[in-house]
């Protein structure tokens, strides 16, 4: 037998390692989930302040997925989606606000944040997971109508999101954040930065279709700032 082992196979062996340390060490579940998957036990968010909303699940892939559903359920839908490191506890003043107003109020939280499951290996995160995700729960629910509201990291998803399905959304509220663009030939990356694989093919970005579809419609492509009745 030889002597050498793989650095797949060491790999291989300090992920199984770290992943029943990540179970014991920080109380969260492993039983009964996926390879890779870990899931923070409910009781982790009692007695929140400021956040009594109710909890909502939707199955994707091997995932499940959290998100706050509060108003009228025939209300048009507004979609805010978070950044990194938050999850949706970052919209908790906003939301009673917005479905006071007569709007459906979803807020999702991105796999890996919050009450949605989470992937104990680095390298399964990628761009392209985010934004699947993020349309099942669009395709889930079966929004139309909707009003985006995107904030950091919240925004390359979101927008992709956007762009890919413009029948479904009316309007977009961008915050702090940016349509990054790709030069042809370019590449993915996840949320660490890594090269995942190459971009999209959508010319110089990776939102043409959703700017070029602002731009015929007389609608500007710049950023604005969100309104004082929603600052801290």
């Amino acid at each position: 037998m030889s002597d050498v082992v793989s650095n797949e196979s060491r790999r291989d062996f300090v992920t199984a390692t770290g992943a029943v340390l990540v179970c014991v060490l920080m109380t969260v579940s492993c039983a009964g989930l996926p390879d890779g998957v870990i899931r923070t036990p409910e009781a982790r968010f009692e007695n929140l302040p400021g956040y009594p909303f109710a909890a909502n699940y939707l199955q994707w892939d091997k995932f499940r997925i959290h998100y706050v559903d509060e108003g009228p359920r025939d209300g048009e839908p507004v979609l805010m989606l978070h950044g990194e490191p938050s999850w949706s506890y970052l919209y908790r003043t906003m939301i009673p606000i917005i479905a006071d107003a007569g709007y459906r109020v979803i807020v999702p939280d991105l796999i890996g944040f919050g009450k949605s499951d989470k992937l104990l290996r680095r390298d399964d995160h990628s761009y392209q997971l985010h934004v699947d995700a993020m349309t099942a729960v669009v395709e889930q629910l079966d929004l139309r109508g909707v009003t985006l509201v995107a904030q950091d990291w919240g925004g390359p998803i979101g927008l992709r999101v956007a762009a890919e399905h413009q029948e479904r959304f009316a309007r977009i509220v961008a915050a702090n954040t940016a349509l990054p663009g790709a030069p042809p030939g370019g590449s993915n990356r996840s949320l660490g930065g890594e090269f995942i694989g190459p971009a999209p093919p959508y010319g110089d970005s990776l939102f043409q279709p959703l700017v070029e579809d602002l731009r015929a419609r007389g609608l500007s492509t710049e950023t604005r700032e969100l309104g004082a009745a929603f600052r801290d």
